[in-house]
């Protein structure tokens, strides 16, 4: 299976990213991203909830997923819950491993 860029965590103000899409680098850069020297994720950081979902949206037009799970607080249920609270207002792709090279790319809404 080809890799996906995904976003595997949501937390502190920081948006975490695993970029596979080397020609998106460019736009994750425009939205205040940076990938720090020997890491394997970019970083993107937002100050408020709106902020985040501007930032949401233009990854989810970028095509990339975010991770779900069924235990915790993943990027995915974090996505849900600005959409129960009318901040976003569009789909997105998650994206679950089953094994360890092989995953589920699912619409939610």
């Amino acid at each position: 299976m080809k890799p996906i860029s995904y976003v595997s965590n949501i937390q502190d103000s920081i948006i975490r990213l695993r970029l596979f899409d080397n020609d998106k680098a460019n736009r994750i850069k425009a939205l205040g991203g940076r990938k720090p020297l020997f890491s394997i994720f970019w970083t993107i950081p937002y100050h408020n909830k709106n902020d985040l979902a501007q930032i949401i949206k233009s990854l989810i037009e970028l095509g990339v997923c975010f991770v779900g799970s069924t235990h915790g607080w993943p990027p995915s249920e974090i996505l849900a819950k600005l959409k129960d609270d009318g901040i976003l207002d569009i789909g997105w792709k998650e994206i679950v491993w089953v094994k360890k090279e092989k995953f589920i790319v699912r619409d939610r809404e």
